[in-house]
């Protein structure tokens, strides 16, 4: 679609309407991940999300005739057990600027949604849920209100921890959000691991990915594109991949492997002494 010219200050209002925080009464929860037994208690983490209804109705309600959208199918890909993942890419032109995004998933409904979802958080719609916290809810508790409780907790300066954001958890750094100034000085904290990218493009946009190999989270792709916000790229080690990606000597390790010696028995370089 498109509509009448609009002037720079107009068009910087309506970015910043598209990019307006997600009503929480419209932001959903599914789980990720393995649980944990934590304070008592088993815990599962939740992810926010939205439905992509919510990204076209944005589209609607702040720039009516200054928006289109463009799906097309991408050949079928397929993920670690040879499991069909369909691809779609989303073009969302808005004010004469187009965002594009691939989605995956088991369905074609399920990939052209995810492309759309992706292809608005560019835009910026949705782009806070991003930002949240981690979100581990104990067994039956509501995740929408234990994310409340969490936010108030954290407002109040009663929270034992604060938890990286979700970008954080697929190996992308955050700054840490702001916090209230503690009762007593606090020990400095520990500089930040700088990200490690992995050996390997992505296998979807070809870009960098992050490696999570050292320190991930249950769950979490070894590999996973440095761009996830907008590409859903990822790969999983095999057995030997990751036995050779630890060796003291990896050419050897590879070499062993190739003759037939169990990926378990290949000498990594984290092996106890004795």
């Amino acid at each position: 679609m498109t509509g009448f010219p609009l002037d720079p200050a107009d068009l910087e209002l309506l970015r910043k309407r598209l990019a307006a925080p997600t009503p929480p009464e419209l932001v959903q929860w599914r789980k990720s991940g393995e649980g944990r037994y934590k304070n008592g208690q088993s815990q599962s983490r939740y992810l926010a999300y939205i439905d992509s209804r919510f990204v076209t109705e944005r589209l609607h309600a702040v720039v009516p005739l200054h928006w289109s959208l463009r799906l097309e199918k991408l050949p079928d890909g397929a993920d670690r057990d040879g499991v069909v993942e369909k691809n779609y890419l989303a073009r969302i032109t808005v004010l004469g600027q187009t965002y594009e995004s691939v989605g995956s998933d088991a369905t074609d409904k399920g990939a052209d949604s995810d492309a759309v979802k992706r292809a608005g958080v560019r835009i910026g719609i949705a782009a806070d849920l991003y930002e949240y916290e981690e979100n581990w809810v104990p067994l039956g508790v509501d995740p929408a209100e234990n994310y409340q409780r969490i936010l108030a907790e954290k407002e109040s300066g009663r929270s034992g921890e604060t938890a990286p954001g979700l970008r954080a958890a697929v190996g992308e750094p955050l700054p840490s959000p702001g916090s209230s100034a503690p009762a007593t000085p606090a020990a400095a904290a520990p500089a930040k691991r700088k990200g490690k990218f992995a050996p390997m493009p992505c296998p979807i946009c070809k870009g960098p990915m992050w490696d999570n190999t050292e320190n991930k989270y249950p769950g979490q792709p070894d590999y996973v594109c440095k761009n996830r916000v907008v590409c859903p790229g990822k790969y999983n080690l095999t057995d030997e991949e990751r036995a050779i990606s630890k060796a003291e000597d990896p050419e050897k390790a590879r070499a062993e492997i190739a003759a037939g010696k169990p990926a378990q028995l290949v000498d990594q370089q984290d092996d106890l002494p004795f």
